[in-house]
This record gives C-alpha cells, sequence and structure tokens, in this order.
C-alpha cells in the first residue's frame, strides 16, 4: 500500500514539471524588437504610414477630395476664412517617390490611361522598412533597424517628407486669378500640421493635411491709405484639405443614374 507520503511527493514533483514547462515555454516566446527611436519619432508626428494604411483610394472604391479655406488676415477681403471649395473624386497611387492624389476620369472609356486623371496633390515619400538586427551569429537581438535591402515596392511603410497641391478649384483669390491674373502671385506653400501631425490618417478611412500659402499683391489691389499699409500687400492663408473614403459615409443601398449621352443637355 503506497503511503500518504509518496503521493504527495509525487504531486510536488508534477507540478516541478509544470512549472519548468511554463517558464521553457515562455522563455521561447520571441521579445518584441526594440522600436528605433527615429521610427518612433516618425509616427508620433504623423510622417510614417502602413502603405496599406494610407493608400486606399481606387477607381471602385474612390475617395471624396474637399479644400476649404481655414484662416485669413482679417484685412483681406479678397479671401473668406472657412470657405469649402469643389469637391472631387479621387484616387490615390503610389510610385517611387511619390503618393499621387490624382482626379478620376469621368468617362468610362479612358480610365485605363493613368493620363487622363487630373492631378490634385502629391506626397514626396520616401519607402521604408525595418527588421531585427542580427548578431555575429545570425541571431536576431530583439533590437530593430532599418531594412535598406528589399526593393522599394517590397517595403511596408511611406515615410512623408513635403506635402505639394496641384489642382485649380473654386476658393477665393485662387479661382479669381483664373480669370485677373496679375493681382496675386502666390508663392511656394509650405505645409502646416493638422494637430500634432504632419498628415493624419485616420487608417484606409480618411486623410487630412493642410498647406499655408504666401501671397503677394499688387498695390491696385489693396487700399493703401498710407506707408504704413504697404505690409498688406504680403499675407499668407491656410488651407485645409480632407479625403474620405466615399464608401465609409454612403448608403450601402445607393446605386448613381446614369445618363445616356444623348439625353445630356449643354
Amino acid at each position: 500500500m503506497l503511503s500518504k507520503n509518496f503521493g504527495g511527493t509525487m504531486f510536488v514533483r508534477a507540478l516541478q514539471l509544470t512549472l519548468t514547462g511554463l517558464m521553457l515555454a515562455s522563455c521561447a516566446q520571441e521579445k518584441p524588437f526594440d522600436e528605433l527611436e527615429s521610427k518612433k519619432h516618425l509616427l508620433k508626428s504623423g510622417q510614417l504610414y502602413a502603405k496599406g494604411d494610407i493608400n486606399f483610394c481606387t477607381i471602385d472604391d474612390p475617395c471624396l477630395y474637399v479644400p476649404s479655406v481655414a484662416d485669413t488676415p482679417m484685412n483681406v477681403t479678397a479671401s473668406r476664412p472657412y470657405w469649402q471649395g469643389d469637391a472631387k473624386l479621387v484616387v490615390t497611387r503610389l510610385t517611387e517617390d511619390e503618393l499621387q492624389i490624382l482626379q478620376i476620369e469621368e468617362d468610362d472609356r479612358f480610365v485605363d490611361n493613368i493620363n487622363n486623371f487630373s492631378p490634385v496633390a502629391s506626397f514626396s515619400i520616401d519607402h521604408i522598412d525595418y527588421k531585427c538586427k542580427k548578431d555575429s551569429l545570425n541571431k536576431c537581438t530583439n533590437v530593430e533597424e532599418e531594412d535598406k535591402d528589399k526593393y522599394w515596392e517590397q517595403r511596408r511603410f511611406v515615410k512623408i517628407n513635403e506635402v505639394s497641391v496641384t489642382e485649380k478649384n473654386s476658393l477665393p483669390i485662387q479661382f479669381g486669378e483664373l480669370f485677373r491674373a496679375g493681382c496675386f502671385a502666390a508663392g511656394s506653400g509650405s505645409s502646416i500640421n493638422v494637430g500634432d501631425k504632419l498628415v493624419d490618417v485616420e487608417s484606409k478611412k480618411a486623410i487630412n493635411f493642410g498647406m499655408k500659402v504666401p501671397y503677394q499683391a499688387g498695390a491696385n489691389c489693396v487700399p493703401l491709405r498710407e506707408m504704413d499699409d504697404l505690409r498688406y500687400l504680403n499675407f499668407t492663408v491656410d488651407y485645409q484639405y480632407s479625403l474620405v473614403k466615399l464608401s465609409e459615409y454612403t448608403d450601402k443601398s445607393f446605386e448613381p443614374l446614369r445618363y445616356n449621352a444623348e439625353d445630356e443637355r449643354y
């Protein structure tokens, strides 16, 4: 007959083996990488995004692009704060050095040619990826480093360097200058943050960014009552731009009504 001590000893040994197995299993699990400080900074500042999160506007599922005036000087009557421009249907397209925002060609017969899509805006980018740094034995050190060996198309992230807007719209000053050239001359715009981010992206749903554009006005375009008023010939206007995935905000049962060409009136 087995003694009670024998049974207790077996229980303790089984418990020890179980705990040892759990410890070995936990040690075998791979520790997370120590992210690069430069990567953390880019993520926090809104300059680094996974490609799938920012390149999501397609012909089959396009985005709605809307520009607007944010802030203007109080004495510039040619512009209007909080003025919304005309919306456009757009797609996004990644190239080796740009994320392009392009207005869709409305005639389905010509959508196969990308040159029929009108440029709206673009981000100059670098394609980036990361990997585990290896030691002399080719083992992972759990420290992250940039992976420069992959071809640009295989890298998972894009780093946004600069933002530019090329489209023409019905915004104040811009629309007027299409017909009255010479009154206001726009300089090269620079990016302004949306909150604390260069570009604010809601994964696969929305993109928001801003631009500050300097203008120089002709002396005949601004009322000058005294010499000090010459300073008003130079001013800046802040613009905001938004892209939203149309399918996220439209009724799923919506179907567009197509008109035949012979039914259109001009």
